[in-house]
């Protein structure tokens, strides 16, 4: 299965037929490079889903696991060129977010930069009034 740009594919298990061992996921970001995955149960996994954020695998037994938030925003990679400040940000694909400013972190008042379905789980942003300010930060938030 696929979800925010993270292959995952299962295997293994005790099944209802009697056959058994553990259950074992593999991940991959492009479907060819796998790592194995944590082993999460005995039980034969059957299939799953992804959506808002998290996996929710089932199999035999009426076994389900539910992974935890898959991503949390978070700002990568940043630096300032010709005056702009740039970064990028990680999230859900398909998920809207906000970068906001505030002159103190602190502060209760973060405006809105910009809002944004991410189409990729990186995007990149840059703001040409960072150097306008004397002190300038950021956050990433969903709705």
């Amino acid at each position: 299965m696929f979800g925010n740009g993270t292959f995952l594919a299962m295997s293994g298990g005790r099944s209802q037929h009697g056959a058994s061992g553990n259950s074992h996921l593999t991940i991959s970001p492009n479907g060819l490079d796998w790592t194995p995955g944590p082993s999460l149960t005995s039980n034969a996994l059957l299939g799953g889903c992804y959506g808002q954020g998290t996996f929710v695998l089932v199999g035999a037994y009426g076994t389900i696991v539910q992974s935890a938030d898959f991503i949390s925003p978070q700002f990568e990679e940043f630096h300032f060129v010709d005056g702009r400040f740039e970064a990028s940000v990680t999230g859900e694909v398909g998920r809207r977010y906000r970068i906001q400013t505030a002159t103190n972190v602190l502060a209760s008042n973060w405006r809105d930069l910009m809002a944004f379905t991410n189409s990729l789980p990186t995007r990149q942003f840059s703001d040409p009034g960072a150097t306008n300010n004397p002190s300038r930060f950021y956050r990433v938030v969903s709705p």
